[in-house]
């Protein structure tokens, strides 16, 4: 049967195993575990905005008050300013450019290059006055680098904790994992749009006019299942014909 070739084909491109992690005591048909697995892609899709404009606010804010404090070659293998992780990370990041654009890259392509990790990492104790592993960004840098985190909060931990928390979940989001279950993520998704207004309330404000992860929160997945459903049954009618 058409139907029955359609779900197996679902079944391999997909895997069985990721289907899995759609499913639910209770399903009746595939088809359910299905429009949850597009749901997922739905909410992924709606995060982007706010995910991206969180991790690019963090790196250009965080290039420009250490360029600032200690000058614009602080990214480098070499740098003094970094931990040998970071270093690392910098010296990866640079190889893969000189391969990718044969050695014609520049500065702004390098901050681009490194991962949101790495800019997390900087929020480390590692970089945190009288540690001894890194150079002091904080306290000194958390004004320049968060000038709208209300003062009694804007402490390295408060960030840390904040930003390692959303890379989590930026991580399930461009790796294709499922999120559809999470009981917070709408909380998650104001977290997300604060965070920004912590660094630039302007890009928050602009953010939200292409921002349709309320509207794909709020409907669920019923839009999912019907335009699954619209599609089964013009594969029915068609094998009926």
């Amino acid at each position: 049967m058409p139907e029955t070739r359609y779900f197996n084909a679902l079944r391999n491109a997909l895997s069985n195993e990721r289907l899995s992690k759609y499913k639910r005591d209770g399903d009746l048909s595939d088809a359910e575990a299905i429009g949850r697995y597009f749901y997922n892609i739905c909410l992924c899709e709606a995060l982007y905005p706010a995910l991206q404009g969180l991790e690019v606010a963090l790196r250009n804010n965080l290039d420009s008050a250490v360029s600032n404090r200690y000058g614009d070659a602080w990214i480098s293998p070499t740098s003094y300013v970094l931990d040998g992780y970071r270093r690392d990370d910098v010296a990866e990041a640079i190889e893969r450019l000189e391969r990718e654009e044969k050695g014609n890259y520049t500065s702004s392509d390098l901050i681009s290059a490194l991962g949101f990790g790495f800019w997390v990492g900087l929020l480390s104790k590692n970089y945190e006055t009288g540690n001894t592993h890194g150079t002091d960004l904080w306290p000194f840098l958390l004004k320049q680098v968060f000038p709208n985190l209300e003062r009694r909060r804007r402490t390295r931990q408060t960030v840390a904790n904040f930003f390692t928390k959303m890379r989590r979940l930026r991580n399930r989001v461009f790796h294709h994992e499922p999120i559809w279950h999470y009981k917070d993520l709408e909380q998650q998704h104001a977290q997300i749009l604060q965070g920004i207004i912590w660094m630039c309330p302007e890009l928050c404000d602009t953010l939200k006019l292409f921002d349709r992860f309320p509207e794909v929160y709020r409907n669920g997945p019923t839009p999912c299942h019907a335009k699954l459903e619209g599609l089964l049954d013009s594969i029915r009618s068609n094998d009926n014909t």
